[in-house]
């Protein structure tokens, strides 16, 4: 019988079919191609016993067919053993591939896990030259190095920190990943880093060193009270660092601090009246922020805030010690504060309006030569007059800033020698001591000088001579633009003027 399945002839009495396997008993009878064929010229007999032509023709025709079915069957199972045989081979390569790549990789790995850098890089080496057995080891340090990245970001290292800094994260990749990640003293994974995994390899040396700075920034902040170093360390954080965003906060908390504790400093100069002193620091201050990259954003506006605050509050300190000094017609004290409020805000108009009024309260120091216009002579006389010279009066007094006369003519000789100022009419009172030197205390003689303003006759001093002191003297020059001192007499007796100066009257309450 032929087997249903696959076409093949069955053996009489089979179970099973030999070619497919199928059970014979499941198969319905079939007839072979000779059965066909007897049966069909059995029913094909004339009654002569011939078979018509017609006939013959149908049964060459059914046992072709019958062939030919039984030859595609046989095909078919040809392509599905064939198949089959071919699937099996190729899952035992894969499978012989897989195992040979698990072991060619296992003896890195092993290496790895011995968390020794020598020992990887040795086994790394000496796979060189083979191309299949260096990609499957590239795979390994590329996974290896990413396990190293993911470990060192996701670990807390602020605890350790505050006692070891920046060491607690060597302490901490030793521990971990042996010599791997750090080594001190020797290799580290990098000599079996290739060219594909260099950029994952510097990804991991770089956040080693943002976490180094991150640890080295907390100890100076939290532990050391070091603002400065701790604001040079954090800004060495990355932004791929965990703690990148906890370490923006204490940058700006570090900032507020040293920019505080500065201040605090330039305020001392400030008040010891070291304004360059002060000026310096703050100046310092603000290049070092900048080098760290603070000098723009909320930072930057909180320095300037501040700094502009703290100038502000010293120079109007200042300021107002130049207004009390100027009441109290202390020109000198009210010009020297005024400067230093304005070297602490020089844009300040008001100050500079004021440092211009106080300006105009400055004597003009008539006891100068320098100040001096011309000087002339009046009659026929030998003499002259000293400037800015030092005396001794006739009651043991020492005269600074003196001008000192002398004259071979007696007071009524009408001979006189003159000094000319110009002064603009800026002034309202000229002042002096006039007095005897020490050294003609016993003279005869008089002297004594008057006063011109543009050509009137002002004042005419007190008369020098033997058994008169020294006298505090003054006399009004409103208006004057030209001043002109005539000194008399004074033969054979030295008369002076101490600190003759012409002065702006002070403004009345």
């Amino acid at each position: 019988m032929t087997c249903k399945n696959c076409g093949s002839e069955i053996k009489s009495g089979a179970r099973f079919c030999t070619n497919c396997g199928a059970p014979a008993e499941q198969q319905p009878v079939a007839q072979s191609v000779s059965d066909i064929a007897t049966e069909s010229a059995q029913h094909s007999f004339d009654v002569t016993g011939e078979i018509p032509s017609e006939q013959m023709g149908v049964h060459e025709t059914a046992a072709a067919n019958a062939q030919t079915a039984a030859d595609t069957s046989k095909k078919k199972k040809l392509v599905m053993i064939a198949s089959v045989a071919a699937i099996a081979v190729i899952a035992v390569v894969a499978l012989v591939l897989a195992i040979t790549s698990m072991t060619a990789a296992n003896d890195l790995k092993q290496a790895i896990d011995a968390k020794d850098a020598y020992q990887v890089n040795s086994v790394y080496d000496a796979a060189r030259g083979d191309s299949s057995k260096m990609e499957k080891y590239d795979q390994v340090i590329a996974d290896t190095i990413e396990s190293m990245q993911s470990d060192l970001n996701a670990h807390d290292f602020d605890t350790a920190a505050l006692s070891d800094a920046g060491s607690a994260v060597t302490d901490y990749a030793s521990s971990q990943w042996g010599t791997l990640m750090y080594n001190p003293d020797g290799e580290t994974l990098s000599g079996s880093v290739s060219s594909a995994n260099e950029p994952a390899w510097e990804g991991l040396t770089t956040l080693y060193d943002s976490k180094t700075n991150y640890c080295d920034g907390l100890y100076a902040y939290k532990t050391s009270g070091d603002y400065e170093s701790a604001i040079s360390s954090f800004t060495g954080v990355i932004e791929s660092d965990s703690k990148f965003d906890d370490t923006a906060t204490m940058i700006g908390e570090c900032a507020d601090a040293y920019i505080g504790a500065t201040l605090t400093v330039v305020e001392e100069k400030i008040a010891e009246g070291d304004i360059n002193g002060g000026l310096q620091l703050l100046n310092a201050a603000e290049a070092y922020l900048d080098e760290c990259g603070l000098s723009s954003g909320e930072t930057a506006q909180q320095l300037t805030a501040k700094v502009e605050e703290t100038l502000a509050s010293y120079a109007d300190t200042y300021a107002q010690k130049a207004e009390t000094c100027f009441k109290d017609k202390d020109v000198d004290g009210a010009i020297g504060n005024m400067e230093v409020a304005m070297e602490l805000q020089p844009d300040n108009a008001d100050y500079k309006t004021k440092y211009d009024t106080y300006q105009q309260y400055i004597p003009f120091e008539l006891y100068l030569e320098e100040n001096v216009l011309y000087e002339d002579e009046t009659g026929d006389i030998y003499g002259g007059v000293e400037f800015d010279t030092t005396q001794k009066t006739n009651n043991n007094k020492t005269m600074t800033h003196s001008m000192r006369w002398y004259n071979n003519k007696d007071e009524d000789d009408g001979s006189s020698w003159n000094v000319h100022y110009n002064l603009e009419g800026k002034y309202n009172t000229a002042s002096c001591i006039i007095f005897l030197e020490d050294y003609a205390k016993n003279s005869e003689g008089v002297g004594y000088f008057k006063a011109y303003g543009d050509g009137k006759l002002l004042y005419t001093s007190p008369k020098m001579t033997a058994g008169v002191l020294p006298e505090e003297i003054s006399f009004d020059i409103s208006g004057v633009q030209k001043l002109t001192l005539s000194f008399f007499g004074s033969e054979s007796t030295g008369c002076g003027i101490s600190d003759l100066t012409a002065q702006k009257a002070f403004p009345t309450e």
